[in-house]
């Protein structure tokens, strides 16, 4: 019984140091898991200061962007108050325009001289109407050669 007894003193002492050493192992191990997690709650949270930063910055850029929108916006609507009114400007010059030219004469084939001057032309102006027997009544503002793209035409007088 003696030996009996010892052997299971012998286990047990052998089994309480594979326990102690299953102890020591899973502290370790547990040691090492809550390094592990502490890292990872610090990483974690840098994670989260980080989104609240690009959150911050995003709000930001939705402001500008929701300005720099409105602007566009004006920008656009003016472009287009301004090309109507251009349209009307140029309807209006092409009215006027229409309206002077019905009310001047064109005369062609008036020969080009080297140093011609206004008064040049009132001469000429003046000279072709005697010529058909009728009365001239010519203003300075209203003489001036009318000069084209082609030189076969820089003969043509406007009144």
């Amino acid at each position: 019984m003696d030996g009996m007894m010892n052997l299971l003193r012998g286990f047990k002492n052998e089994q309480n140091r594979k326990f102690d050493a299953l102890q020591d192992s899973i502290s370790g191990i547990q040691v090492q898991q809550k390094e592990k997690l502490k890292a990872l709650q610090q990483n974690t949270d840098e994670i989260r200061k980080q989104n609240d930063a690009i959150h911050v910055s995003m709000e930001y850029l939705l402001q500008e962007n929701t300005e720099l929108k409105k602007k566009v916006q004006k920008i656009e609507s003016e472009q287009k108050e301004s090309t109507a009114y251009i349209h009307t400007l140029e309807n209006r010059i092409e009215v006027m325009e229409r309206q002077g030219r019905c009310s001047s004469i064109e005369i062609r084939n008036v020969p080009v001289t080297k140093s011609e001057s206004k008064e040049d032309l009132l001469n000429i102006v003046l000279s072709i109407s005697t010529a058909l027997k009728m009365k001239a009544s010519v203003t300075d503002s209203g003489r001036f050669r009318k000069y084209t793209k082609d030189d076969d035409d820089d003969n043509i007088l406007l009144l």
